[in-house]
């Protein structure tokens, strides 16, 4: 006598898991779609700090161990990459500046990396990674910009720099003459040149600005 053993045998497809992490992740206030840097095979699960359904938070900088898995079981595989979210640095150009004359000094705030884009009509007197950089300009207004780079993720602040000829005459008008009768308090109405700030004083009597 003999006995007979059927067997069926199921061959499941090679599965791929493979993607590719991306070389440069910036940190931000936006996510990332992880399924777009799938080289593999699709529909598969996600795994790791600050991800949620495919996809990651930038909001967190730092080094993020991230897995991606296809299939399920003893017939899964996966593939995981670290993901650097780089910190995005906060550029601050410094103030607005306006000059009586053609040289002033720029205030931005000191970051390494950081460089001075100048326009048209503005030299400068020095090197523009320079903070607190001297300029010589023609008179005008211009808008400067001043840059900085953290590993590849950089970000610019502007400022305004008026340069204001010393022989331009200056215009100040302090209005009509008002009389107080009961009130406390009036209204002034007074004009300057463009460009240029004025000071209230007393001339006689006592009073005070508000």
């Amino acid at each position: 006598n003999s006995d007979t053993l059927n067997l069926t045998i199921t061959l499941e497809a090679t599965l791929d898991a493979s993607w590719t992490p991306p070389s440069t992740v910036c940190s931000s206030n936006s996510l990332l779609d992880l399924t777009t840097l799938i080289t593999g095979d699709t529909g598969g699960a996600w795994n790791g700090p600050f991800v949620v359904n495919g996809i990651l938070d930038l909001s967190n900088s730092g080094d993020h161990l991230i897995t991606y898995v296809v299939g399920s079981g003893v017939c899964s595989v996966s593939e995981s990459h670290v993901v650097t979210v780089t910190e995005t640095p906060i550029a601050n150009a410094g103030p607005d500046i306006t000059i009586c004359g053609a040289n002033g000094q720029l205030d931005a705030e000191p970051y390494a990396g950081g460089v001075w884009s100048l326009p048209n009509g503005v030299t400068p007197y020095g090197f523009l990674t320079e903070p607190e950089l001297e300029v010589h300009g023609d008179f005008g207004t211009y808008k400067l910009f001043w840059t900085v780079n953290n590993g590849g993720c950089t970000s610019t602040d502007t400022m305004t720099l008026m340069l204001i000829d010393n022989g331009q005459a200056l215009i100040v008008d302090a209005g009509p003459d008002r009389s107080l009768d009961v009130a406390s308090s009036i209204q002034l109405q007074g004009s300057v040149s463009p460009g240029s700030t004025a000071v209230w004083t007393v001339a006689g009597g006592s009073g005070a600005f508000a």
